[in-house]
């Protein structure tokens, strides 16, 4: 299964929270309704992605220093239930959006996005535990 969910519409929001519920994820998601571009999308992030260390609040968004910051993030995120929860997903809504109005910087986070992906489903990198996480981009 590809972790990295693409072309789904905004109704079908519902049915993959209900999902997620099911099947014990944890979830983030990104209110894309203002995400036009790099600096937008880092806004976001900033506000709804855990980060370790916390990326730069301002300025330009390295997207080295995002793959790291999210991927440490997730790997140690403390759960009420499961300390570091080892299923989590993070929905971004209105995904379309940006790709819309940035084409190359969403083509750029949507690798990072996959190298996150391919990062936290390891221990390799010190990591507590492997995790699945799964990423939805929904469309307007």
């Amino acid at each position: 299964m590809n972790n990295l969910i693409r072309n789904l519409s905004q109704e079908q929001r519902p049915d993959i929270l209900r999902y997620l519920a099911e099947n014990d994820f944890h979830v983030y998601e990104l209110d894309g309704e203002n995400i036009i571009d790099r600096n937008t999308f880092r806004d976001s992030i900033n506000k709804n992605l855990p980060q370790d260390p916390p990326l730069n609040r301002e300025g330009y968004l390295s997207l080295d220093a995002f793959i790291d910051s999210i991927s440490v993030g997730l790997a140690f995120t403390e759960d009420y239930d499961d300390k570091y929860p080892d299923r989590q997903a993070i929905i971004w809504n209105h995904a379309d959006r940006m790709a819309s109005h940035s084409p190359i910087d969403y083509h750029k986070i949507m690798t990072c996005f996959q190298d996150i992906i391919d990062s936290v489903s390891t221990t390799q990198y010190g990591f507590p535990k492997p995790i699945k996480l799964l990423i939805f981009l929904l469309e307007t």
